[in-house]
This record gives structure tokens, sequence and C-alpha cells, in this order.
């Protein structure tokens, strides 16, 4: 079976028709609703150094990592997502990816996925992607914040990835001391920061 896809060719973006991904055991199969687009797709087409860290150097190049959308089959050892729920996620930052979310379909393994809440619309989740990965990465998995009562200080809380961390920081149950603009303060405010 065919999809359409977004790629580039010799670095010029094309729609092509191209075979439909068949998920792996271990795999998901998403019907992609948006894909968003990533500060990382400049260097991946100008096929420099750091591009080719992020993505394996194809021609044509499929792009795109940040994605929603639902999904439709998973592999036979796949026991956490289920046909039909909304999800949104990412690709892998990898030199080994040649897939890309500016396609019809992407499969992925289920720790790139993430059900999306009914109150998010979809366009929503795609965009959203990296910032929250990277503050919750930060916070649970380098900083060992721990599940409640800890004090954390968020340096840059005014940008995208500090805001997340400030949220995600006090759904974990801690205090939250955000450092930012003085024109960010009202916001850190309504979004947990409690100095």
């Amino acid at each position: 079976m065919k999809m359409n896809a977004i790629c580039f060719v010799k670095a010029k973006p094309q729609v092509i028709q191209t075979d439909k991904p068949t998920p792996k055991e271990d795999e998901i199969l998403v019907k992609v609703h948006y894909s968003a687009l990533d500060t990382a797709l400049e260097p991946v087409i100008q096929k420099t150094f750091i591009g080719g860290m992020v993505h394996k150097r194809t021609d044509p190049l499929f792009c795109g990592w940040h994605f929603s959308g639902v999904v439709e089959e998973v592999g036979s050892k796949v026991s956490d997502f289920q046909c039909g729920i909304e999800v949104f996620g990412h690709l892998p930052y990898s030199s080994s990816t040649t897939q890309g979310s500016l396609s019809e379909y992407v499969t992925v393994k289920s720790d790139a996925l993430a059900v999306k809440l009914k109150s998010v619309e979809m366009d929503m989740a795609a965009a959203s992607t990296t910032e929250p990965l990277t503050a919750l990465q930060a916070l649970r998995d380098i900083g060992k914040l721990p599940k409640q009562g800890g004090h954390v200080l968020i340096n840059g809380a005014g940008g995208q990835v500090g805001s997340c961390a400030v949220q995600i920081a006090k759904v974990l149950g801690s205090k939250v001391t955000a450092i930012c603009s003085t024109k960010d303060t009202d916001k850190m405010t309504e979004l947990g920061a409690t100095t």
C-alpha cells in the first residue's frame, strides 16, 4: 500500500508516493494528523555534520520528527496502546532515522508516544513534543527530582523548555523557584512557581 510523504530531493521539497510502513512486532503504526517543523530540519536538508547526527542521509530525504495522530495498528508485542487512540510523539533524533513525520504514516516504539488529552487539539499536541520531553528528562532523569517534596530552581523559566519545567515540577509535587524576565513573573505564578 502507498502513502503520500513530503521529502527533499537534492534539497528541494516534493510530495511523493512511497510505501506505507508496516509496524514490526514492537512498533505502532500511527496515522499522522499533524506534523510540526523543527530547527533540526535545515541542518539535515543541508547535509551538515550535525544534520547527519539526527537523521540518516538519504535521497529522497524524509524529514520531520514531531507528530500527532491516531493509532492504526499495533505490533504483536505492544500492550500499552490500542487502535483508535489519539496520540502524539516523536521520531528519534538518530543517524539511523530514515522516516519522517511529514508523511501520512509513521511507525514508532511505544516509548516515543503518549496518549493525547482530549482537551488538547491535535495541532498543539504535535507542536509540543520536544520541549516537555526535554524538561521532563532534565528534571526526572538527570536532576533526579523526587516524586514529592523537592525544591527546584529553574533558570530561564520564561522560555519554552523552562515554562514546561515549571509545570512538570509542580505536578511532580515540588516547590518551584523560577528565574525569568520580569515580564514573565505573572506567567510563572500562573504555571505554578511559588517564588
